[in-house]
């Protein structure tokens, strides 16, 4: 997440707001928004994930997030 942030911030982008969310049990979500102004009409979402797979319990028997 740091060289994400670091890379964000090198971006300069006006108006980005960085908010973290961390549910219990579960893996933090960070989202960014960058607030429109008064003649944005749209809205634009971008989805990513830093992992590959989902870190945690519940995979099914013989499967695993680091296991081909």
């Amino acid at each position: 997440m740091e060289c994400v942030d670091n890379y964000i911030k090198k971006l300069d982008i006006q108006s980005l707001n960085r908010h973290v969310f961390h549910p219990e049990g579960s893996n933090p979500l960070v989202v960014y928004v960058v607030d429109g102004t008064e003649e944005t009409t749209r809205n634009i979402m971008l989805y990513g994930h830093l992992d590959k797979q989902p870190w945690g319990v519940g995979w099914e028997e013989g499967l695993a997030p680091n296991d081909p």
